[in-house]
């Protein structure tokens, strides 16, 4: 992607922000924001997910349940307001199935970019912009200068920023403020309202939920 495209993507990104109605975060509590699941926020170090913060959802191939767990903690935050930024490089994005999940699709922005570069700027780009509560997508090559640089985006913009990564990247420096492994499990449990059960692991600190 040349300078002129980046420049009109940026512009592009902006305006649907503004155009959307809620588009700044209203009343933010302090604290945080809860998942909607007890057992996951017990498992969390705030026990909420902080503002300003990047959360790794780590899986362990197709059909884990990251995504759809990572999208319906997204629509939970996205009660409190604010523009919901998909980075789909991988075209995976389904709008009817998120809406199910209740991301609300009249405040979202899809963005499909065309290489790895090309998705990091975009990703920066979200995180730093206060409209955005949530920028969430899959990312698996991230070495740690550019990782610092999406923590430190986030920080700024003071949304989520949800990374979708294989479970290989367990080994690897990180900088987001919690890594969650998930794994999908035959049979019900206290996450089964995703139609599954799951097993949710904090990476961190080796503590495990089921669910």
């Amino acid at each position: 992607m040349d300078r002129a495209a980046r420049l009109d993507l940026i512009r592009d990104l902006k305006e649907r922000t503004r155009q959307i109605e809620s588009s700044r975060r209203q009343d933010l509590d302090s604290d945080g924001v809860s998942t909607g699941f007890e057992a996951l926020d017990q498992l969390l170090p705030g026990p909420r997910l902080a503002w300003g913060t990047l959360t790794e959802w780590l899986n362990d191939g197709e059909g884990s349940g990251a995504f759809t767990l990572a999208l319906t903690v997204a629509a939970k935050a996205l009660q409190r307001g604010g523009a919901f930024v998909m980075v789909d490089g991988a075209k995976e994005f389904y709008p009817p199935a998120a809406c199910q999940l209740g991301i609300p699709l009249e405040r979202t922005v899809v963005v499909r970019p065309d290489s790895p570069r090309t998705a990091l700027w975009v990703w920066e780009q979200a995180l730093r912009c206060e409209g955005v509560a949530v920028t969430l997508g899959w990312i698996e090559e991230l070495t740690d200068r550019p990782f610092r640089r999406l923590q430190l985006a986030a920080e700024t913009g003071g949304g989520l920023g949800f990374l979708l990564r294989p479970a290989a990247c367990r080994a690897a420096p990180s900088w987001a403020a919690a890594r969650l492994g998930v794994t999908a499990l035959p049979s019900r449990g206290p996450l089964y309202a995703l139609g599954r059960r799951l097993r949710v692991g904090l990476l961190h600190g080796g503590s495990e939920a089921g669910g």
